[in-house]
C-alpha cells in the first residue's frame, strides 16, 4: 500500500497517512494536542470541534485517556442532526459516550441541540448558546462522505449557497438535505474556514477516490470539500 501524498492533491494540503486506523488515530491524538497546547499559549481557554459518524470513534475513545488540561478545552460539535440527545443517531451522545469520559470528562461541552422543534426554529438559540465558545475555533475535525460533504454541507441542500458563504455572520445555521435522514445544525463554512487548525480525518480507499473526483469537478456545490481544499489542510488517511 503506497501511503505517499497523492499527486492530484494541491500544495496547500498535508498529508499524513498510515497502514492502519490504530496508527493513525495515535497520530491524531499527538496531532490534535500539540495543535491544543500550542493555542493554550496565547489564551487560557482553547476550543475543538468534533464531528459525529463512525470514524471518529476510535479516535475520542483513545483521545479520552490523554493526559491535558481538559478543564480548559471547550469542545462543540461541527454539525448535528436535529434529534434528541438520547436519540442513537445523535452526535451529542456518541461524543459524550465515547470521548467525554475519562480524563476528558473535565473538558465543556457545548451542543448544537436544543428544543425548537425544527431546526430552522433553533438556529438562534444555538447561535446564542455557541457564543460560551471563543472563537476563532483552534482544532476542527472534519470528515467527509462519499458524495463529497462535509459538515452537513450537502449538495442537495436549498442552505448550501448561504451555508458556504465566507462572509456568513453566524457561527452555526440549519440545513435540510434531501438525501440524507434529518434537518441538521451545521457550523458555517465561515466560521470553519476561520479555523487555527483544520483536520480532514478520513479512512478508506473509497475516501481518495472522493478527494480526487472533488478536485477534477472543482466545484464546491457539487462537492462541498472542494472548498476547503482550496486552502490549508491537515488530512489524515488510513486504508
Amino acid at each position: 500500500m503506497v501511503l505517499d501524498k497523492p499527486d492530484f492533491l494541491p500544495a496547500n494540503i498535508y498529508w499524513q497517512a498510515a497502514e492502519d486506523n490504530d496508527s493513525l488515530v495515535e497520530q491524531l491524538c499527538v496531532e490534535i494536542l500539540s495543535n491544543l497546547k500550542q493555542s493554550m499559549l496565547l489564551k487560557s481557554r482553547v476550543s475543538l470541534a468534533l464531528s459525529g459518524g463512525r470514524t471518529p470513534v476510535g479516535l475520542f475513545e483513545r483521545l479520552s485517556h490523554k493526559s491535558f488540561k481538559w478543564s480548559n478545552v471547550d469542545i462543540t460539535l461541527v454539525d448535528e442532526r436535529w434529534v434528541s440527545s438520547e436519540h442513537r443517531d445523535s452526535n451529542e451522545l456518541l461524543v459524550r459516550r465515547h470521548f467525554l469520559q475519562n480524563l476528558a470528562i473535565k473538558a465543556q461541552f457545548v451542543g448544537m441541540k436544543n428544543n425548537a422543534t425544527t431546526a430552522r426554529a433553533g438556529q438562534l438559540i444555538c447561535n446564542e448558546a455557541i457564543q460560551e465558545i471563543v472563537f476563532p475555533l483552534d482544532v476542527v475535525i472534519l470528515g467527509m462522505g462519499v458524495d463529497g460533504h462535509t459538515a452537513s454541507f450537502f449538495p442537495c441542500c436549498n442552505e448550501l449557497v448561504m451555508a458556504m458563504d465566507p462572509q456568513l455572520s453566524v457561527n452555526c445555521l440549519a440545513t435540510m438535505p434531501t438525501t440524507a435522514p434529518y434537518e441538521r445544525m451545521t457550523l458555517s463554512y465561515a466560521t470553519l474556514i476561520k479555523a487555527k487548525y483544520r483536520i480532514l480525518y478520513l479512512v478508506g480507499v473509497d475516501k481518495l477516490a472522493t478527494l480526487e473526483e472533488a478536485m477534477s469537478v472543482s466545484d464546491p456545490f457539487k462537492m462541498p470539500i472542494y472548498a476547503f481544499l482550496r486552502h490549508p489542510l491537515r488530512i489524515f488517511w488510513s486504508p
